[in-house]
């Protein structure tokens, strides 16, 4: 249930989708923000070398964000607490389709972004094959012709 401050304009809700993360204490030592932390990071790898544009930012940032959200909703429910109604389960649809969608445009950003596979010059493909086929065959104990 929300708590009710003293000339609060409105309630503070500390759990679940609407829960205001500007009344938590969120610096760098909880485990809450250690996570978005990785999660930023792991998203971010996404991306050739670490180079990540304004925009992919901006769409990682919202991911997180989202992730956050669902994950105090999805604690909420499992601690069977109250204020799962109906409409939370729809607004926790929508921004789980929505994070989806991030993610998806996320990855074909970073595609976009990748450098294109680039193949051997001919020469040294043959000299590859060449330095392979003089190198010398080690065979192992109990190993015969046959294998």
């Amino acid at each position: 249930m929300a708590h009710k401050r003293k000339n609060a304009k409105h309630p503070v809700i500390v759990h679940g989708l609407y829960a205001y993360l500007e009344k938590r204490k969120l610096d760098g030592r909880t485990r809450v923000v250690k996570a978005m932390k990785e999660a930023r990071a792991g998203l971010m790898q996404l991306f050739p070398n670490g180079r990540v544009n304004a925009a992919a930012s901006l769409i990682i940032d919202r991911v997180v964000y989202k992730a956050l959200k669902l994950s105090l909703y999805e604690m909420q429910d499992l601690k069977g607490m109250s204020g799962i109604s109906p409409e939370s389960k729809n607004k926790y649809l929508e921004i789980a389709n929505s994070m989806r969608d991030d993610l998806r445009f996320l990855t074909n950003l970073a595609a976009r972004q990748s450098p294109e596979r680039e193949f051997p010059d001919l020469s040294e493909y043959l000299e590859t094959v060449k330095r392979a086929a003089r190198a010398q065959v080690i065979k192992l104990k109990g190993e015969t012709a046959d294998d």
